[in-house]
């Protein structure tokens, strides 16, 4: 409803709200629900990430994952930064 309301919804392909999954983070059932509608590996996906709780559950989906430190919370073992763009994504991914 966030992103109809915000006239959003249509640069995202597919979405997955925690009601449609059995679990909730930290569970990985919202990024493993998506891959499978967006037909992919999850290993081949990158997640973008502002919480430790997200960022749990997309690695234990299998995707690579970021956090972008926004609160100065604590971030466990993930890589950390302030800001994303494509080339620090490449960067991170190797390719660059």
């Amino acid at each position: 409803m966030k992103l109809a309301a915000l006239d959003l919804h249509r640069y995202f392909e597919v979405t997955v709200a925690g009601d449609e999954v059995a679990n909730g983070k930290p569970a990985p059932d919202l990024y493993q629900a998506a891959a499978e509608r967006l037909g992919i590996d999850p290993g081949t996906s990158v997640a973008i990430e502002d919480t430790l709780i997200g960022a749990d559950a997309a690695v234990a989906a299998g995707l690579r994952t970021v956090i972008v430190d926004r609160m100065g919370l604590p971030t466990g073992p993930h890589p950390v930064v302030s800001e994303v763009d494509a080339d620090l994504l490449l960067l991170w991914l190797g390719r660059a």
